[in-house]
């Protein structure tokens, strides 16, 4: 079992840090505050960052093809151009109480979003094809958290937080339907949330109300933990130039100095590059 501590790098007191995505045209680090509706674009060169206003909710960011961003929002897919300026908005239809969460995109540029409800089982996994076209991936979710998926794209990893468990998903590449699923991590000391994919195929899990981000094997052995000095880690997503820094959001739910705060180690692998949105 291998450990390691990951340092704080910006004290952002975000009420609910989410979501981190490197962008290496800019070289710099995507993530939201979601419930204050912020998009923070972090440059670790100078140890700045600036801000904007796109909700509340925004909840998690993807990079487009051709330049610009998508941010799952306020009940729909939010289309920004190179220069920021909203393009347009795909709506996607959800019941009194539901909202979008965490989302990523895959290798063929789809961009998978699900929902957190307020009734148990009323959510959804939605995916946002590059036509503009939104299909619903399923159905029965409560709190759909973290994904990304195996070297081979025939694995989705996903979360719905509500059932404590890391499962594991059949997936076509091509199509992008989905099979059979299963449990691959049960936790029992906190609440399974964001993840990411490493370039070695290994998964890192944040853990929320443990204080850590966890490494296991894609047959669900842990190997490692990146502990974070603040319990309610959100997310991590590799970055830097050479994809060897772990980024960490984490959510301001105590008073301490730290939390909320945005962090980061090294820990000895790399990352892979985070696929973009085909719109």
């Amino acid at each position: 079992m291998e450990r390691w501590r990951a340092e704080l790098v910006l004290a952002a007191g975000a009420t609910l840090g989410e979501a981190p995505v490197w962008d290496p045209r800019d070289e710099v680090l995507d993530w939201v505050d979601l419930e204050r509706g912020r998009w923070h674009r972090f440059d670790p060169r100078t140890g700045t960052q600036s801000s904007r206003t796109v909700g509340p909710p925004a909840c998690c960011v993807a990079r487009r093809a051709g330049g610009g961003h998508v941010i799952a929002g306020d009940g729909a897919f939010v289309v920004f151009d190179r220069a920021g300026v909203i393009e347009r908005r795909i709506e996607v239809a959800m019941a009194g109480g539901e909202r979008f969460n965490d989302g990523g995109c895959d290798a063929r540029g789809r961009f998978w979003c699900g929902t957190m409800a307020e009734t148990p089982g009323a959510g959804a996994l939605h995916r946002l094809d590059p036509d503009g076209s939104v299909q619903r991936m399923l159905d029965g979710v409560t709190a759909s958290n973290g994904l990304d998926w195996s070297l081979d794209g025939r694995s989705l990893y996903y979360v719905d937080t509500a059932t404590g468990t890391l499962d594991v998903l059949d997936h076509d590449p091509v199509s992008g339907a989905l099979g059979g699923r299963r449990t691959l991590v049960e936790i029992t000391d906190g609440l399974p949330d964001g993840l990411t994919v490493d370039a070695g195929g290994d998964l890192w899990l944040a853990v929320w109300g443990a204080g850590e981000l966890r490494r296991y094997r894609p047959d669900g052995v842990l190997t490692g933990v990146v502990a974070v000095s603040t319990p309610y880690v959100t997310s991590g997503a590799f970055g830097g130039s050479d994809l060897e820094t772990l980024w960490i959001t984490t959510a301001r739910r105590d008073g301490s100095h730290q939390a909320g705060g945005l962090f980061a180690g090294r820990v000895g692998v790399r990352g892979r590059p985070a696929p973009v949105c085909g719109l």
